[in-house]
């Protein structure tokens, strides 16, 4: 995303199982990513979805978002760490250019639910 925001002739841009946000390592003691992908007080400076709001007007789709432990992150969860960007495009009357795709992940549900079916003695693979 850094290089598409910088150079114009990138025209849309797909960022598939990628990290959601900065912001998302730093709230957390735990990751699963390498230093390579750190960059050295980003945070003080931009995040993704402002990366993302800068690119307004051109097409965006972030498919199956990802937090630091490399899991997908529920629908909801990206689509308010991305609320600037969706606002971004919508001033820019190109709304339909930016897409979050994912799935509707419940961690909380599922857990409940593998309870439920695991204190019933049924299988929940």
């Amino acid at each position: 995303m850094y290089a598409a925001v910088l150079d114009s002739r990138v025209r849309s841009l797909v960022c598939q199982e990628r990290l959601v946000s900065c912001r998302a390592l730093t709230e957390v003691d735990r990751y699963r990513y390498g230093a390579e992908i750190f960059i050295p007080n980003v945070r003080l400076l931009f995040d993704l979805p402002a990366l993302g709001a800068a690119m307004a007007g051109r097409a965006l789709t972030l498919a199956l978002p990802l937090d630091a432990m490399r899991d997908a992150v529920p629908l909801s969860m990206a689509r308010e760490a991305y609320r600037t960007t969706q606002a971004a495009y919508e001033a820019a009357g190109a709304d339909r250019l930016f897409r979050i795709e994912g799935y509707n992940v419940d961690p909380l549900g599922k857990i409940l639910s593998a309870l439920g079916l695991f204190l019933h003695g049924q299988s929940f693979s």
